[in-house]
């Protein structure tokens, strides 16, 4: 005769490395054991038999294939609508920022037109001494009507950068061997 064996294994019997050894032991009698068997007392001591589950039990009622699919449907809707307004949006500001930087560069050429060179900007910096501001050109180039200056750094590949006064020689040695800047006399 052969008895269900459920797997319900009773911790409270394992209190020595033996225990655990006879475990393992009966571990392979996966389904069923016959009474006969010389492991069916070490397992019966071990595991509960017969070992009957409790029920399964759902607290609320399933839904039907149609609730899902309206309820899914509805999600992707929204989903597809939020995202819609998102590229909306996303469209909206893009084009307001090209049509302030367009602007911009507009402005720059007719200062350029009626000055001669573009208009330096300031960079703020940070450093460990507090903010600073600090005057470097950040144009790529420069608009230059006559040769007035005392020269111009060649930075590669067609960028000149124009100087009223010449910086002195360990400067531009400096900028030759660390950034490939050339210096041209004006």
């Amino acid at each position: 005769m052969s008895e269900r064996l459920n797997h319900k294994l009773n911790v409270d019997t394992i209190k020595t490395v033996k225990d655990v050894k006879n475990v393992f032991y009966t571990m392979e009698l996966v389904a069923s054991i016959d009474v006969d068997n010389p492991k069916y007392e070490v397992a019966k001591e071990y595991f509960t038999i017969p070992y009957v589950a409790p029920e399964l039990t759902f607290p609320t009622p399933r839904k039907s294939i149609e609730e899902i699919t309206q309820e899914l449907d509805g999600k992707f809707d929204a989903l597809i609508k939020t995202t819609k307004e998102k590229f909306e949006c996303s469209n909206y500001f893009a084009g307001k920022r090209y049509n302030e930087k367009f602007d911009g560069i507009i402005r720059n050429f007719e200062y350029a037109r009626k000055n001669g060179n573009f208009p330096l900007k300031l960079n703020l910096a940070y450093t460990t001494t507090g903010l600073g501001i600090n005057n470097y050109v950040t144009s790529n180039f420069v608009i230059k009507p006559n040769t007035i200056g005392a020269g111009y750094w060649d930075v590669k590949p067609n960028i000149q950068i124009w100087l009223q006064q010449k910086p002195n020689w360990l400067v531009r040695k400096c900028a030759k061997i660390f950034f490939d800047f050339g210096w041209k006399d004006g």
